[in-house]
């Protein structure tokens, strides 16, 4: 499970106004917590843990539109919005971050893994 809010934002902006595109960014970066805590409550068996991913971006065409839709959500937003990303601009730290060759940048941000354990009858 990996939301992808914020290469989003951009285009719910100009759908729906900023208002409703910082609304849907929030709901879109609570999944993981919410779904984390619903498998608590509901004590469902599986091997679910947070972790992060990276997005590489190969190309310049990637690279603009997604440090685009970053850098207007931290103008429109502020810092805060983008906590929990960690962008790489630099090629060569995007390759080696990454371990991508050609990798133009890279946007890493919160995932999430899960595995249902199957029962035996």
């Amino acid at each position: 499970m990996k939301p992808n809010w914020y290469i989003s934002y951009s285009k719910w902006v100009k759908l729906y106004g900023r208002d409703i595109a910082l609304s849907l960014t929030r709901h879109e970066r609570a999944h993981l917590d919410a779904f984390s805590e619903l498998l608590r409550e509901e004590s469902i068996d599986c091997s679910f843990h947070m972790s992060r991913a990276w997005d590489t971006l190969m190309s310049k065409v990637e690279t603009d539109r997604a440090f685009g839709a970053y850098d207007e959500m931290i103008a429109a937003e502020g810092p805060e919005i983008v906590d929990q990303l960690y962008a790489i601009r630099d090629p060569v730290e995007a390759e080696k971050a990454t371990r991508i060759k050609g990798a133009q940048g890279a946007i890493n941000s919160p995932s999430g893994q899960m595995l249902a354990f199957m029962s035996r009858y």
